[in-house]
């Protein structure tokens, strides 16, 4: 089932409340809330005291996108904040499995997010019948072994991911 969660920062914020009252009844799943803190990315937003407002104004599930240095320190309070959904950054966040445990001890689904320069690499369980898939979601290095040197022919089954891989992109 596909989601569909408005982003309120392109809401009218003097009329917030209508706002999310309005795509509730359209039938969004949940809000999106790009927390921004001037440092991790350009723009300065919304934090803390936004997001629990905007829990005791809605129904819906809020999902908080953290673009924030040391989101470890915060991501738990956004989660007591209302947030059922809160993502990091991994370039922001260098122990970012803690933080991740961290959310969901809390109560909340973690999520990674990631920025469109970032390498993606992909390791494990690659073969000629799942490569398509996971290139063309964007990972950029395929990291595959027994794929490859289980085979009869490793120069073949190079050729055969390589060729696997161009028939998707």
């Amino acid at each position: 089932m596909i989601e569909i969660a408005p982003s309120i920062l392109s809401a009218d914020f003097s009329r917030l409340g209508e706002e999310i009252k309005t795509v509730e009844r359209a039938g969004a799943s949940l809000l999106h809330v790009d927390v921004m803190d001037g440092r991790f990315v350009p723009n300065i937003t919304i934090g803390l005291p936004v997001v629990k407002a905007i829990s005791h104004a809605t129904r819906l599930p809020i999902d908080a996108h953290l673009m924030i240095v040391e989101p470890g320190r915060y991501a738990e309070q956004f989660v007591n904040a209302g947030a059922k959904m809160v993502s990091i950054h991994i370039e922001a966040d260098p122990h970012a499995h803690r933080t991740l445990s961290a959310i969901r001890s809390a109560g909340a689904l973690a999520g990674i997010a990631i920025n469109p320069a970032t390498r993606i690499e992909i390791d494990g369980g690659i073969d000629s019948d799942n490569i398509a898939e996971v290139t063309s979601a964007g990972a950029e290095i395929i990291v595959s072994g027994s794929a490859i040197f289980g085979a009869a022919d490793p120069a073949v089954a190079v050729r055969e991911l390589r060729e696997a891989t161009v028939l998707w992109v």
